[in-house]
């Protein structure tokens, strides 16, 4: 590995773009697919999700060799972190009956940009190592894996992390509100109540299920106001990255730079 090469400032950028874009994929894995699973979709359920993201991946390949071009390499970059800011701002208004067909669209964007932009950054990194020497294909494989893993493990730390987080915030400012002094919450109980009368004559039993079931009902709302804030940070984040890889583009553009 030649340390010296690795640590030149266009080799670094190479390797924070690959970083970065690998931490906004998270929202997918984390994001939807957590959220999803909050909502209690099953593998079944998600079947049609995935095969969307699937093909709209194999497009995103597809797109990035048809509009190949070493002369704007950098732009697929900015058009993916455009992409990504967009999908994640179209999920933030998720709510308890928001079901995966809902997502189809912002997920396929998602998927789509994952991929479109691998290719030309591939083509870029070997590009800048078969400019040094054949034998910096072994250091560019290494920064470019590296990228990937660091991106991958430090983007579901962090959105996993962050849902956890916003969720116990959230369920605080619900529960706070879940006293036995406010006749809605009193009324919502006694109705649940009814709702379990089959199962019990005991009032007791049935007022316990329908805490139970409120308190149940308000986790799950904390939960998917916590992925809405995901969303929202996931969005703003992608949308700081496409101003900056923006003016980075253009002043390459302008300055007619060479990606070696």
């Amino acid at each position: 590995l030649d340390i010296s090469w690795i640590s030149t400032p266009q080799i670094f950028f190479f390797f924070l773009t690959g970083v970065v874009v690998r931490f906004f994929t998270s929202e997918q894995t984390v994001g939807a697919a957590g959220l999803m699973s909050a909502l209690g979709m099953s593998d079944l359920q998600m079947t049609t999700f995935y095969i969307i993201a699937f093909f709209a991946s194999l497009l995103g390949i597809v797109m990035s060799i048809v509009q190949l071009d070493l002369d704007d390499i950098r732009r697929p970059v900015v058009i993916s972190m455009l992409g990504i800011a967009i999908a994640s701002w179209l999920e933030v208004n998720a709510g308890m009956n928001t079901r995966p067909v809902q997502l189809y669209v912002t997920q396929a964007i998602v998927a789509f940009c994952t991929l479109y932009f691998m290719g030309p950054m591939l083509l870029e990194g070997l590009t800048r190592a078969l400019a040094k020497s054949p034998y910096h294909i072994m250091s560019f494989s290494a920064v470019f894996g590296l990228s990937q893993s660091v991106g991958g493990l430090i983007g579901v730390a962090i959105c996993s992390a962050f849902v956890t987080i916003r969720t116990h915030i959230h369920l605080a400012d619900i529960t706070q509100h879940l006293t036995l002094t406010d006749p809605n919450v009193v009324q919502q109980i006694n109705v649940l109540a009814k709702g379990y009368a089959s199962q019990s004559s005991d009032m007791a039993v049935l007022q316990s299920k329908a805490v139970s079931t409120l308190v149940s009902q308000a986790t799950a709302n904390a939960t998917v106001l916590a992925y809405n804030d995901l969303s929202a940070l996931i969005g703003a984040a992608a949308f700081t990255a496409f101003v900056f890889s923006g003016l980075s583009w253009l002043y390459r553009r302008y300055k007619k730079i060479d990606i070696i």
